[in-house]
Formats: C-alpha cells, structure tokens, sequence
C-alpha cells in the first residue's frame, strides 16, 4: 500500500517540513547500514521534523516512540536522469535555447511512476527536460513519496549530443521532413528563423554567446552560479563538455556513456559529477569498467533511470553488474545512495543515515544491494510513504 502524503505547498518547498514540537521517533533494526562504511547490527536511527538525529549501536531513547524492525536499515536510493517523468512540458520545437523554462512548472508528483519509484527505495529522483534542444532549461530533483522539490536540485541542462540535432518539424509548415535534415536546417550550420544550427560548432557558437551574454540565463552557469546538467553520450561529445565545463568553471554533472571511464582524469579535473546513462544487460563491459576507473579516479557518480520504460531494479542491476566487474559490496552501492547524491550536489541532504541528512530511510529483507532483497518499508522525510 502506498501512502502519499501530498499537498502543494509540500511539493514545492525546499525543506522538510518543520514541526516546533515534533515528536521523536527512534527506527530499530537488526542492521543499520549508513553508507559511510559502518554497519550497526542491531543498529537504531532517531529522527525528528524529517532530519535524522543520530544513527548509531544504542541511543538514549527517553521521550522517543521506539519502532522495533526486523531487516536491513539503509538510506533510500538516488536516481539521476529519468526523462520520463515530466511529459512533454518542456518541449518546445520552435526554440534552441530555453535558458528561462523551468520544468518543475510541469511537475505532477502524484504520477503512479513516482509511487513505483517508492515502493522500489527510491526515494529522490532527478529529472531532465525531455527535450531535444541545446539549453533545455533547468531540470528539478524530487523526493519521491512526499513529491517536495528541492530548492538546490534545478541545474540548467545543456546538450552536447547529437538529439539536438534529430528532425523534427517544421513549427511554421507544421510539416515534418522526415530523413531531409538539411533541407529544413541548411549545410554548414545554416540558421533558420526558430535559431537551430545543424553543426556542432554552429551549434557551440550559440552557447558561447548565450554563456557570454550577462542578460540571458545561461550566462549564470560560468562560475557556478547555477549548476549545470551537460549532456552527452559518446566519448567526443562527452570531451567537449569537459573542455566546456573547465573553460567557463562549470559546476554540476555530467551525463555521460559507456567508454566515459577514459576520460576519468579528465572527469576528476573538472569538479563534475557523472550519471552514467543506462547499462546495456547483454553487453555491460565498457560501462562496467567506465564505472571501475571512475571509483579509482574519485570521481562521485550514479545511474540513470528511466523510470516509465524500464524496472527500477535496473539500478539495482547496475550495481550488481558493476560488483561482478569488479567494485566491492560497499562502493556499488554508494553509486545508488551517497555517490549518487555527491555527483548532483546534495550529498549534504541526501544519500546516507547521518546526522543532520534528511530521513529518507529503506526496510529491506536482506543487504540493500542484493539483487533477491525485497523492499518492505519506506520513509521519506521521515513519514512512512510505503509499507508491505
């Protein structure tokens, strides 16, 4: 049964939400797994107005309501990417850049796919303009039972892949073109009246300018005044963002495939995060072992979801595969908690049961990261969202 507790104030307010007198509750499990290395068994975490208080072996318990659980105690999982979740709100063919759109505008947190999200641990997800153009806008990170949108969780998006680039039609025909590209947009990076380039460096010309220009949005991603979301997929375009990222002093994460793991020096220097986009199951190896060099390098990082196309035991199953490749128990599943969290800047929030992060707790009846543990309850700043 999922229990949504949802208003709109909730949803958009940048906090837990703080109760003068509220109570304290002190969670007991057999094993309480912080993500910081320790595991407490049997383990207690107390929380009060949302926040965790203190997680640890014994805890003095006085004036405190004590839940007595019997399974594994971790922090909720962190799902970085999904371009699922926001429709088609943030679509809009007859422009390139969209520095001003704001998708938490278009945001329903009561979709069955945050409830699913849930009820699997996951319990903070971050979610990308499903958009095609150069600046999408700025995306937003939700928590997924409570549906609050976190204040700090709205990087501006910026595509270095070649999706800016698909056909698409034509907003003032109405028409679309289908494999005539060029004929729409014109060679060499011609421009049409709606300001798409069909180059990349015709397409890097308009970035520039827009990052140059003090009246436009973009401009507050250099120096890190709003974090960013740079999108890539292959190993050039995910190069480009870097050199992008170290020339403006970009902050924020980087999206990223496979073979990213080749540049993970590279990664390390420029302060990013990585979300890795999705594990191919039937051929993991680059993936895998992109996510073995980035461990060695530092470099903080996660896996993207798409949560209406694909099972969110994919992430688990990330995970596990890069377990097999090599990663240990502890460092895989940092990559669905803490790392997760420290790749998209809310590792002070989120991620881990320690003091002061908010109480996005996970029952499980087995170790967090096995893939047979079954999720058996859920709490998200501190109210139970999900219970089996």
């Amino acid at each position: 049964m999922f229990l949504l507790a949802l208003t709109v104030a909730a949803s958009l307010a940048g906090a837990p939400p703080q109760e003068t007198n509220a109570p304290t509750v002190v969670l007991r499990a057999d094993h309480v797994h912080t993500g910081t290395g320790a595991v407490h068994s049997p383990g207690m975490v107390k929380v009060r107005a949302g926040r965790i208080v203190d997680v640890g072996a014994s805890l003095n318990t006085d004036g405190a309501s004590v839940l007595e659980l019997k399974g594994h105690l971790s922090a909720g999982m962190v799902a970085l990417g999904d371009q699922t979740l926001l429709g088609e709100q943030g679509v809009d063919t007859t422009r390139f850049v969209l520095g001003e759109a704001e998708t938490r505008l278009g945001f329903d947190p009561r979709q069955p796919a945050m409830q699913r999200l849930a009820q699997e641990g996951v319990t903070t997800v971050v979610l990308t303009p499903p958009s095609h153009s150069l600046v999408a806008g700025r995306g937003l990170i939700a928590k997924t039972g409570t549906g609050r949108v976190l204040a700090n969780g709205q990087a501006m998006h910026v595509a270095f892949d070649a999706e800016m680039f698909v056909d698409r039609a034509d907003p003032m025909e109405g028409q679309d073109f289908g494999g005539g590209f060029f004929f729409f947009f014109g060679p060499n990076g011609a421009v049409n009246p709606n300001g798409y380039k069909s180059s990349y460096s015709g397409a890097a010309e308009v970035l520039e300018e827009n990052v140059q220009d003090p009246n436009s949005p973009v401009s507050k991603i250099a120096g890190g005044e709003v974090t960013a979301w740079l999108r890539s997929s292959d190993r050039a375009e995910s190069a480009r963002a870097i050199a992008f990222a170290k020339r403006h002093k970009v902050q924020g994460t980087l999206e990223a495939g496979p073979r990213i793991g080749d540049l993970a020096a590279e990664v390390k220097a420029s302060g990013l995060g990585v979300a890795l986009t999705m594990f191919r199951e039937t051929d993991p190896h680059f993936a895998t072992q992109s996510a073995l060099a980035l461990t060695r390098a530092g470099v903080p990082y996660g896996f993207c979801l798409s949560a209406k196309e694909q099972p969110v035991a994919s992430l688990r199953m990330a995970a596990a595969l890069c377990r097999r490749a090599g990663l240990t128990a502890d460092q895989s599943w940092r990559a669905l908690t803490s790392g997760a969290a420290q790749a998209v800047g809310l590792e002070k929030q989120v991620g881990a049961l320690r003091q002061g992060l908010d109480a996005d707790l996970v029952l499980w009846d087995g170790q967090p990261g096995e893939l047979t543990s079954r999720v058996l309850q859920v709490w998200v700043d501190g109210q139970k969202v999900s219970a089996r």
